[in-house]
């Protein structure tokens, strides 16, 4: 996104103070009018809408810059954005689409506002996000995108407050993986792909497929994954700006295991990456082909990756954890 536009922006939005600038957003003097009869789905577009336009003055804006509206403001609309038609007659197809704009305005502000102001969102966030992971299949492609994408953001950007939540998102190798009743909520999305990637049914053995044949894979078609920082500094794994069906976030689920295992091992892993964080960030402001040729130098391409970490096995053909790879 040109820099110009974004001073311009910040510019007009400093003429007030931070706390009326976000007053006026909130207002919806600036975004799509519903009008006085409106539909629920007009409503819908308009709240959408007014998120967006909100979660790109965030982006534009300086880190903490609006703390002073986040209380009796900000946090208040971003969580009845989440309830958004739950106890009315609305549709899913209807309140989908405000759902999504929450989600993504969640992961700006997890970015641009110091955590200790964000405490009172993140139960309501978590709730969204458990309720859409749970059921990938049932969710609207985009709004399980931007549950991941939330999810990718906050293991990144604060691992200090959500790395001891991990466990609850994150698939251990399943391999390695206990009998037990709980299993984490990206564990459905992970398993998705194992079957359409390698040709195999969903019960055939992770040795009989990794024989297979393998695709080669480009960085879009292998579930967006962005590449490993040279210098070790951690950054997200999903660079998706659409999604098409759910088996698309499949090498996401799988590999975030091995991702974050990674990053915690280099000696810069605790310093993040937040040149490409900001791009993506940005991105979704963006069409799906500008937002491809913003990372086109980030994919992931390593020939290496193209196989699933909790199906790779050793010389005896067991299976290796994300652990015991890095190398």
């Amino acid at each position: 996104m040109p820099s110009l536009l974004i001073m311009q922006v910040n510019a007009w939005l400093s003429l007030e103070t931070p706390k009326a600038a976000m007053a006026m957003l909130l207002s919806g003097k600036l975004s799509l009018s519903p009008g006085l009869f409106a539909s629920r789905v007009a409503e819908a577009d308009a709240q959408a809408d007014m998120l967006r336009r909100i979660s790109f003055a965030l982006w534009v804006g300086e880190y903490n810059q609006y703390v002073g509206a986040l209380q009796g403001l900000l946090l208040e609309r971003l969580v009845a954005a989440f309830k958004f038609g739950q106890a009315g007659d609305s549709s899913t197809l209807v309140r989908w689409v405000v759902h999504v704009q929450a989600l993504q305005c969640a992961r700006v502000l997890a970015v641009r506002v110091a955590p200790e102001h964000l405490t009172s969102l993140w139960p309501v966030a978590m709730a969204e996000l458990q309720r859409v992971l749970l059921s990938p299949d049932g969710a609207q492609p985009a709004l399980l995108l931007a549950a991941c994408q939330l999810v990718d953001t906050l293991l990144t950007a604060l691992p200090d407050d959500f790395s001891a939540f991990g466990w609850m998102f994150v698939p251990t190798p399943r391999h390695l993986q206990p009998k037990s009743e709980f299993a984490a909520l990206l564990a459905p999305l992970a398993q998705l792909g194992s079957a359409a990637v390698f040709g195999g049914s969903e019960g055939s053995s992770f040795n009989d497929r990794s024989r297979g044949r393998r695709p080669s894979f480009n960085g879009r078609a292998f579930g967006g994954l962005l590449a490993i920082a040279a210098d070790g500094r951690r950054r997200p794994l999903l660079g998706l700006r659409s999604l098409s069906h759910p088996s698309e976030l499949a090498p996401f689920a799988s590999h975030l295991d091995e991702h974050l295992a990674r990053a915690a091992l280099t000696p810069r892993g605790s310093e993040v990456d937040t040149e490409l964080l900001d791009r993506l960030l940005g991105c979704q402001f963006l069409s799906t082909a500008e937002t491809h040729r913003e990372l086109a130098s980030y994919w992931r391409s390593d020939p290496a990756s193209d196989l699933d970490p909790y199906d790779r096995v050793d010389e005896l053909g067991t299976p290796l954890a994300p652990c015991a790879m890095q190398g």
